[in-house]
Formats: C-alpha cells, sequence, structure tokens
C-alpha cells in the first residue's frame, strides 16, 4: 500500500513539513525535533504525533489529525479477509507509539521503531508535507543515491499529472 493513500481524504490542511533536517539520538534513544518542525507543530496547536514503520525501511511520523485520517481511511477502505491488508495493518499499527515534544523539543524513540528503521545514532527528517519521515543516515544516503540516478525519469512519469 502506498503512503500516499494512507495520507487521508484529500483534506486540503497542510502542514508544509519540507526540508530535510540531520540530527542524533541521545543516550536514552531521544531525538530532538528540528526547530522548523517544532515551530509547525507549535503554530498547528499539535500536542501530539504518531510514529510507525514506514516503507522503504524508515519511519513515518504522523501529526494527530493526519493519523485520525488514517485511521479512518483503514476502517473504511480496507477488507481484513484480505491476507496482504491483514499483513500491512497488523504491522503499521502494532509498531505504532503515540509521542509528544517534551519542555525541550526530544521526543523518545522505543526499540522496535529503531530496529526496524537500522538507527543506531544518526538520522535524517524529510518532511513530506503533511508527515515526516525518519531515516538512519546511513540509509537515507544510499537511499537517495539510487533517487538521484532515477530522478530525470521519476520526473518525466510524472509529467502527466501536470508537475
Amino acid at each position: 500500500m502506498e503512503q500516499s493513500k494512507l495520507k487521508g481524504n484529500g483534506n486540503p490542511e497542510t502542514y508544509n513539513f519540507i526540508s530535510h533536517f540531520e540530527h542524533t539520538l541521545d543516550e536514552k534513544g531521544r531525538f530532538v525535533m528540528p526547530a522548523k518542525f517544532r515551530k509547525i507543530a507549535k503554530e498547528k496547536d499539535i500536542k501530539n504525533f504518531y510514529i510507525t514503520c514506514g516503507l522503504d525501511s524508515c519511519l513515518t511520523m504522523y501529526p494527530g489529525e493526519e493519523w485520525k485520517k488514517i485511521l479512518n481511511k483503514a476502517e473504511s477502505s480496507f477488507s481484513f479477509s484480505r491476507k496482504h491488508n491483514r499483513s500491512f495493518l497488523r504491522k503499521f499499527f502494532s509498531d505504532a507509539m503515540e509521542v509528544s515534544i517534551d519542555g525541550q523539543g526530544r521526543i523518545n524513540l522505543n526499540g522496535n521503531l529503531k530496529k526496524h528503521a537500522q538507527i543506531d545514532k544518526e538520522i535524517i527528517f524529510v518532511g513530506m508535507n503533511n508527515f515526516i519521515e525518519i531515516w538512519s543516515k546511513e540509509l537515507w544516503e544510499g537511499y537517495m543515491q539510487q533517487t538521484n540516478e532515477n530522478y530525470e525519469e521519476a520526473a518525466e512519469s510524472l509529467a502527466d499529472l501536470g508537475l
């Protein structure tokens, strides 16, 4: 299932999480949310986020309102009688955790999520407009190397969409 199909009902509300930022986990497994993303969270009055396993071995971090859209979409669109749906939903929801930003701008990341994303110390935050991806620095660099090689080809395939 593509993440774009999980993003909800097409609500025009956007968060404008863009760009990417490099950070490190502290000895307790916490990371500091990039200042730009903390500012957006404050402006949009985001009290909590949900982090779960994403695609391509990254994590996805959704504001609470985006998470509610995903829950509604999953409830109304997925047939639990289909094996692939069950497998995806079990992984997606069983590893999910609700988090909030503490007074120092930090969020704690649990071991299951770190294992899925192969995160040890260095992480990359990637803004995806209405959600944030969290990558291990090593996997992100490898992914971007592959993506850069196919960037123009991918752009051509998007031309039909007017992008």
